[in-house]
């Protein structure tokens, strides 16, 4: 950059401004250029993997169980509960019932497994420790919960199809 001069043949003030201003600019752009290459580098050193399910089971969301072991995901088009150990990629599936779509999963504050399920119309969760399932019909049709949350002793969904909110007190 050329520095403009007075006409006393010294750098004008408003000349030095702009040139430490591109300067500093220049150094923020390689310190920020630097930053982005190296967190490009610290994403290109992870993997990923993928692990196949059974074919027709349509996966829609996925929970980390608890204790760490696997991974929970709901199988949408053939109405099963899965779990994939993603250690030996060993796939369960565990039937909700005739009819079930499931949607959405999450591990609850209990550490079971809640799923959300329109076509059953409900809200149902499965106790990992004793293969048992408890199930939470609405009072009404189409309630249409997808998501849901949990916090210490209560799980939240929210009913889109009836304009509610539900919550379910695990203690």
């Amino acid at each position: 950059m050329k520095v403009s001069e007075s006409s006393s043949s010294h750098p004008s003030v408003l000349g030095l401004a702009a040139y430490f201003s591109m300067l500093v600019s220049q150094r923020s752009w390689m310190r920020m250029l630097v930053a982005a290459l190296a967190a490009l580098g610290a994403a290109a050193a992870q993997t990923v993997d993928h692990f196949p399910v059974p074919a027709g089971s349509h996966p829609h969301d996925v929970a980390p169980a608890a204790d760490g072991s696997g991974v929970w995901f709901t199988a949408q088009r053939s109405g099963h509960l899965g779990f994939l150990d993603p250690d030996t990629g060993e796939v369960r599936l565990v039937p909700l019932g005739q009819g079930s779509r499931p949607h959405g999963v999450i591990v609850g504050p209990d550490g079971a497994a809640w799923v959300t399920d329109g076509s059953l119309n409900a809200i149902v969760r499965f106790d990992p420790s004793t293969e048992s399932f408890e199930a939470f019909p609405s009072d009404r049709p189409g309630v249409a919960v997808r998501q849901l949350h949990g916090r210490p002793g209560e799980v939240w969904g929210a009913e889109s199809g009836t304009d509610r909110l539900v919550r379910i007190r695990t203690r």
